[in-house]
């Protein structure tokens, strides 16, 4: 199952292509640590850049001793692939839901459920 954190997204110790170590949260936002994030739970997230020229998608598992998230799967990224991203800078890293954390969508309906396969009511109009 899909681990979650409200309005988490941080900026990174340094560049590169190693883990995200956790230097500050974003104005507005709240650390991995602040947010409650489970020691050696997995969260997807979107690292970028601040020009958004570079970017990656992927899993990540957080460690609290370390405050790291440390990349598992890259699932794309903005050259096209599935690889670690060198970044030039110090990026920004959000945890964010993705598309395969919704499990039931019937659109015809505009029913969402999150986690579930019991329907969700209709509305009456």
């Amino acid at each position: 199952m899909a681990s979650f954190l409200d309005v988490c997204r941080f900026t990174a110790v340094s560049s590169g292509t190693g883990s995200f170590v956790v230097s500050a949260a974003v104005t507005g936002y709240q650390t991995p640590a602040s947010a409650n994030a489970v020691n050696g739970a997995t969260y997807r997230y979107r690292a970028e850049s601040t020009d958004l020229s570079q970017w990656e998608v992927g899993y990540g598992v957080y460690t609290t001793g370390t405050v790291t998230l440390t990349r598992a799967t890259i699932l794309f990224n903005s050259l096209g692939g599935s690889s670690a991203i060198n970044f030039s800078a110090a990026p920004q890293v959000a945890v964010v839901l993705l598309a395969e954390d919704l499990v039931f969508i019937n659109p015809p309906q505009g029913r969402i459920c999150l986690q579930t396969l019991e329907p969700v009511p209709a509305v009456t109009r």
